[in-house]
């Protein structure tokens, strides 16, 4: 396995995982407004902080000579199924009267499994020329 899946696993699962058992506390004390606002936050303040402060850093002590340059492949892949997903979350909420079921909920594990599945398997060259 490669060094760029592996940190970018425990990265992902050293970020959510708290996230996600505080969204599970809030949300059995009957508070699914925020435990939904904390999901969305938290992985907003990821993208915005995170991500942010240390490119800010190497610009500002290296300058702009070295830009970062981000490889990824598969990102339009990534985003079609995340704007899916996104638009699958509205729809069950609009439908739902902002109330979600468990099953939605096993639904979402489901298709993220599916992600998962599908990030690893274009990564190791198995699907490349389809995605």
């Amino acid at each position: 396995i490669e060094a760029s899946i592996m940190g970018l696993t425990f990265c992902a699962a050293g970020i959510s995982l708290p996230a996600c058992m505080c969204s599970v506390i809030v949300a059995k004390q009957g508070r699914g407004k925020m435990a939904i606002s904390k999901v969305f936050g938290s992985n907003v303040f990821d993208v915005l902080i995170a991500m942010a402060i240390p490119w800010a850093l190497q610009y500002g002590v290296m300058g702009t000579q070295q830009l970062i340059k981000l490889e990824a492949h598969g990102y339009a892949t990534a985003t079609a199924i995340l704007a899916l997903v996104l638009i699958f979350y509205v729809a069950c909420v609009a439908i739902g009267n902002f109330r979600l079921p468990r099953e939605v909920g096993y639904i979402f594990v489901g298709l993220y499994g599916a992600f998962i599945f599908c990030v690893f398997l274009s990564h190791f060259a198995v699907f490349r020329a389809i995605l």
